[in-house]
């Protein structure tokens, strides 16, 4: 059986565990600030390591060196090479980031490369060189990625040329590295503020407590888009009241819908040394002279360090002498003033095109942020309509009743019957006198014939009252109405 990755607990007691193969999984744990995210992510690192999985961990705010320290300050013996930072196997150069993949691809080696005492500008050309290596090499053996603190180097919206090509290489390594062999696992406080491509496409998420909105916000969109809104909505309300340690495991690939405490620690996580009552001077790190020792061999391995066969050397002799000729050596300098303006010709071209990268890249980050605006925009709007359908459907429910009454009036007056000439009635108008009185008059010189209801409604006065029965008598008395019963008939005249 695969070795699993022991690192929590669930209710009843029973491990929680990862697979061990995370070299092609995307993973990101998020968690707001002083709920665990650190210390957890320092549990899944202790599993990787002794299962003799590799990891390559960047890390910002400079805690997992102590992956090599127990929480006494004793050595931990685990096999994690330390890249810059104020605890250093060795120095970090910000312009060594290509030569510093190839040396860790060579090795099945755990490291932490710190960025904590590092400038973002020298960060940032680190992880580019760094991630562009990684992309033009598959490794026999996987390795996982680690970014921690991850809006760092791949936040949402990236300001500056540097930036956005840092960005650009790092994401690539999220987003795809999985093809040639890289997992990921994006750490980080506010996902509202990381890259949104690199978060959409992780297939799993370990979520510990989080009360703020947009961030809440951020993952509610990706349970949408993985379509768990409704499987999941239980365990998203209990994030605000998550302690620290406590994470939900989303993963809808592999049907996995857990929640889980992380374990204990076994290495040191710096941020508990007051509580622990260790001095920085008390920690060490143990003995990793073996790795950093072939590693700092092959930073420094150049061309001429290659000893040169004979034949070359002897061209090389034949080249110098034929360069003491007054005229070959004229031939020389003026190929060589050739190259130099060529070279830099070509040096301009480059730059241009650097140039250009850089106003393509700030294009790009202005069209993602408005097609983010337009998307948001677009859900407001469904959001609108749907309310707006809500709200008409309500409306019509509250006028049905009338609408149906009015419906039954018009089917019991039934087809209008043809009008009297008007003017033969123009003189009983006049004498009606009362507007009301009148008004039923007229109604009755247009219909002829009508119920009582109905010969109220018409003419505006209701029937139930003492008006109408007057105005009714004042008709019937001077002969221009029969009344039967509930039928009103006008005469002839």
């Amino acid at each position: 059986m695969a070795r699993m990755l022991a690192i929590g607990t669930k209710a009843d007691g029973s491990l929680f565990e990862l697979p061990a193969d995370l070299g092609d999984k995307k993973i990101a744990l998020l968690a707001q600030s002083n709920k665990g995210k650190t210390y957890g992510l320092g549990d899944i690192l202790e599993e990787l390591e002794a299962a003799h999985q590799p990891f390559i961990a960047t890390d910002p705010a400079n805690n997992l060196y102590g992956l090599r320290v127990l929480p006494d300050g004793r050595p931990s013996g685990r096999k994690v090479v330390i890249i810059g930072g104020d605890h250093a196997d060795i120095p970090f150069e910000k312009d060594q980031g290509e030569r510093m993949a190839e040396s860790l691809l060579a090795t099945p080696i755990c490291a932490v490369i710190d960025l904590a005492f590092e400038s973002r500008g020298s960060a940032r050309r680190f992880m580019t060189d760094f991630s562009t290596r990684l992309m033009r090499t598959k490794p026999e053996i996987p390795r996982v990625v680690v970014l921690e603190e991850c809006p760092e180097l791949i936040p949402q919206n990236a300001f500056g040329v540097q930036a956005q090509m840092c960005k650009a290489a790092v994401s690539k390594v999220a987003t795809i590295g999985g093809n040639f062999g890289y997992g990921v696992i994006a750490a980080c406080q506010r996902p509202a503020t990381m890259d949104k491509d690199v978060l959409s496409q992780c297939e799993a998420l370990i979520v510990m407590g989080m009360t703020h909105k947009k961030d809440r916000k951020t993952v509610q969109e990706w349970m949408e888009a993985k379509d768990i809104g409704e499987r999941a909505a239980a365990a998203f309300a209990e994030l605000g009241s998550l302690k620290p340690g406590e994470a939900w495991l989303w993963w809808p690939g592999e049907d996995r819908f857990e929640r889980f405490t992380f374990r204990k620690r076994e290495t040191l996580h710096p941020r508990e040394m007051n509580k622990l009552g260790l001095k920085a001077s008390a920690v060490k790190l143990g003995d990793m002279q073996a790795f950093v020792e072939k590693m700092k061999r092959e930073l420094s391995r150049t061309v001429s360090a290659v000893p040169a066969p004979p034949k070359l050397l002897k061209a090389a002799q034949d080249i110098s002498e034929l360069a003491k000729n007054p005229k070959l050596r004229k031939v020389l300098l003026e190929t060589n003033a050739g190259v130099a303006n060529a070279l830099a010709g070509a040096q301009d071209a480059v730059k241009e095109h650097q140039d250009r990268i850089g106003e393509l890249a700030i294009e790009n980050g202005r069209l993602r942020s408005q097609v983010q605006d337009l998307a948001e925009k677009l859900r407001a709007a469904e959001r609108e309509k749907k309310s707006a359908v809500l709200r008409l459907e309500a409306v019509r429910d509250h006028l049905r009743p009338q609408w149906e009454a009015l419906q039954g009036l018009f089917n019991e007056l039934g087809e209008v019957k043809a009008a009297q000439d008007r003017s033969i009635w123009e003189p009983w108008l006049q004498k009606a006198g009362q507007r009301g009185c009148k008004r039923m008059l007229e109604v009755l010189i247009e219909k002829g014939e009508l119920t009582r209801n109905q010969l109220g409604t018409l003419s505006n006065v209701a029937s139930t009252k003492s008006t109408f029965r007057n105005y009714l008598s004042w008709l019937k008395t001077n002969g221009l109405v029969e009344v039967d019963r509930e039928t009103v008939k006008l005469r002839t005249v």
